[in-house]
């Protein structure tokens, strides 16, 4: 193999390998509330906006102190240190997360991930026995 194609290869491994390195996988139940971070936002961290996205699809984005919300089905807000908070999550909130944060001019742009797996939401409907039931098992 070329020196050249060596040497681009050998990058291309290390940014594949440098960019899963950031991803978590979160597990949660059902109607459950959650937060999931924003790893690579620090507290003295600064930046234009930060985007977070669900499958490569916008969900909410915060520029300075205006708040622009991309997906009305599922209640999300960000929370401290730009992280994302969803309630009573579902099944169908399960995916691939992506934070995004628009450097300064000048600085570097940086993202992270986060997968969310949903458990099954399971609903309990009550067993009624029939009043017959009932006494036949108190006469014997």
């Amino acid at each position: 193999m070329p020196k050249g194609i060596w040497a681009w290869s050998l990058v291309l491994v290390l940014h594949c390998w440098s960019s899963l390195s950031q991803q978590m996988h979160i597990q949660a139940k059902c109607n459950e509330d959650i937060i999931l971070p924003c790893s690579v936002n620090k507290l003295s961290d600064t930046y234009r906006y930060i985007v977070w996205y669900r499958n490569e699809t916008a969900i909410i984005k915060r520029k300075v102190n205006d708040v622009t919300f991309y997906n009305k089905s599922s209640p999300a807000s960000l929370g401290v240190r730009g992280s994302l908070v969803l309630q009573n999550v579902q099944t169908s909130d399960s995916g691939y997360y992506q934070c995004f944060l628009a450097a300064d001019v000048g600085q570097k742009d940086r993202e992270s991930h986060v997968l969310l797996t949903v458990s099954e939401c399971v609903t309990v409907s009550p067993t009624w026995s029939s009043p017959g039931g009932l006494q036949e098992a108190e006469g014997k």
